[in-house]
């Protein structure tokens, strides 16, 4: 399998033992054209100015060599939210478009050169599909989509104008229409798919393909993280984004600790990955300072470790998702076996699922009181048991080798039946 990329342009997350991990038989990364990219050399241009004329040569040389070496997100996470979401839809389609030029001038190349049977990409973002369709539609090679976000019915994706929408509602039907075979990551999505609007028939090729965990982040001998543990832990892995924020945990937090203070001596909640500004505002505030840890973004082997480390895992879904998200993290989450403190939509799938395999608590994502109540059990450890009879042979259906083996069944089935 050869892989189309880019290069470090700009990104918020980096895990250089997973690139490690993923050989493919051939990498190809190229230029794009982006934004916040464009932010990023504007700070560089200016610390230079600064270098030339300030007499604070020695920490603005400083603040260049930590952005040179790798730390451009920097420039991401110091924008306020709202900035951050104009700059990401005043594009149309998405951000990313910078990248389709490059994009499709390489992948012609490739298909120029070898003879493939398969194009293959996932979204969001949004501009590879536009590449692949293009692509698949030059060349006759088939196409298969992955749904790991929705697109134009995305609750997060909201439009600038009306023909931002317009656009990429019409670029979505096309792509759906020319795929021959479209995977999703929950029952929902696949339901909200199979009944999308228009002309694209999709009942018969959409399939359902879960995130799943990698058996072998659990079987390795696991490193001590390093950090100490000298209290209960609960624990987050990932990041915050838009409604999808520590908010309504941090109230209840601090509306505990008035009636039990002595809780900030015995619990410690670890938030690792990186954080907006706004999340780092909530999560910092003086009254959480005892109870609150927060670690910058590790290698993933390193996440896991802490995640088992913990003695539970906290989950956030908003209400506004709707019932069919299904973070990736919620199968590493079961298979650690660890309880789950879960503030999703209580009707949800990813409800249902953690029902089944895992030791929990669920309660609504915005009520303050409820997630308090959630929290005290959790530290008294009064979690509900699994319900699933079969939860062992349920949650190793979830494996990513399990995953990958219906992959291939449905790719067999769709392109060389």
């Amino acid at each position: 399998m050869d892989v189309l990329t880019v290069k470090n342009i700009l990104y918020h997350s980096f895990d250089h033992e997973l690139a490690l991990e993923c050989q493919p038989d051939l990498r190809i990364a190229t230029n794009s054209l982006e934004l916040l990219s464009l932010l990023y050399w504007l700070k560089i241009f200016s610390n230079k100015l600064k270098r030339l004329f300030s007499r604070r040569s020695t920490r603005i040389t400083r603040e260049i060599a930590l952005d040179s070496s790798g730390k451009r997100s920097s420039v991401y996470f110091m924008l306020p939210e709202n900035i951050r979401q104009i700059i990401k839809r005043i594009l149309p389609y998405d951000d990313k478009i910078g990248w389709y030029p490059y994009a499709r001038k390489a992948a012609l190349k490739m298909c120029r050169s070898k003879d493939y049977n398969l194009i293959m990409t996932s979204l969001g973002p949004y501009t590879p599909a536009l590449v692949a369709a293009k692509i698949s539609d030059q060349t006759g090679i088939s196409l298969l989509i992955d749904y790991r976000d929705h697109w134009t019915m995305n609750p997060y994706e909201g439009f600038l104008t009306p023909l931002h929408r317009w656009l990429a509602t019409k670029a979505e039907k096309a792509i759906l229409s020319k795929a021959v075979c479209i995977t999703t990551v929950s029952k929902t999505m696949c339901q909200e798919l199979r009944s999308f609007s228009g002309k694209t028939r999709l009942h018969n090729k959409v399939f359902l393909l879960y995130n799943g965990f990698d058996e072998s982040d659990f079987l390795k001998p696991h490193k001590q993280s390093g950090l100490e543990k000298n209290k209960m832990t609960g624990c987050y892995t990932g990041n915050f984004f838009q409604q999808r924020t520590p908010y309504y945990f941090c109230e209840a937090v601090k509306k505990l600790l008035i009636g039990h203070s002595e809780i900030a001596q015995k619990v410690l909640f670890r938030f690792v990955g990186n954080f907006h500004r706004d999340s780092q505002s909530i999560l910092t505030a003086d009254e959480l300072s005892q109870i609150v840890e927060l670690i910058p973004q590790v290698e993933h082997s390193k996440a896991i470790s802490i995640m088992l480390e913990s003695d539970f895992l906290l989950l956030f879904i908003p209400s506004c998702d709707g019932q069919g998200v299904l973070t990736s993290k919620i199968f590493e989450y079961i298979r650690s076996e660890k309880p789950i403190l879960a503030m999703i939509p209580e009707r949800s799938e990813a409800a249902s699922i953690i029902r089944s395999t895992a030791s929990h608590l669920i309660c609504d994502p915005e009520n303050i009181d409820r997630i308090e109540e959630s929290l005290l059990s959790a530290i008294n450890g009064s979690f509900i048991a699994p319900q699933a009879p079969d939860r062992v042979e349920l949650v190793n259906s979830f494996s990513r080798q399990a995953q990958t083996l219906r992959l291939h069944n449905i790719i067999m089935e769709r392109i060389y039946a």
